[in-house]
């Protein structure tokens, strides 16, 4: 299991930079799959993650981490939580390969 610290999200199609407090790229093995979860917290865009779950079509992402590293990635919107604006919290998930480079 491996745990990227984020400090960048932008939108693959737009290049817009996505606001967020905290992010984190999971990246986990279950029966010889690997499995990346992306988990943001306080994101000022959620809306934009709602549209992509509510259509049921992958969002493409860049990501980079504190350490510089970048990726791209197609991830499914699995959470977009917007009960508190504090606390908005977006989960996305894939089980393509993300090479961080």
């Amino acid at each position: 299991m491996a745990i990227h610290e984020l400090k960048g999200v932008e939108m693959g199609q737009s290049g817009e930079s996505i606001d967020f407090v905290s992010g984190v790229l999971l990246e986990s093995e279950l029966d010889g799959n690997k499995h990346y979860d992306l988990t943001l917290k306080n994101v000022v865009q959620y809306d934009l993650f709602y549209d992509y779950q509510q259509k049921e079509e992958l969002v493409e992402v860049k990501i980079t981490t504190i350490n510089d590293q970048t990726a791209k990635a197609q991830m499914e919107v699995r959470t977009v939580n917007k009960r508190d604006p504090d606390d908005n919290v977006i989960e996305l998930v894939t089980t393509n390969p993300i090479e961080l480079s």
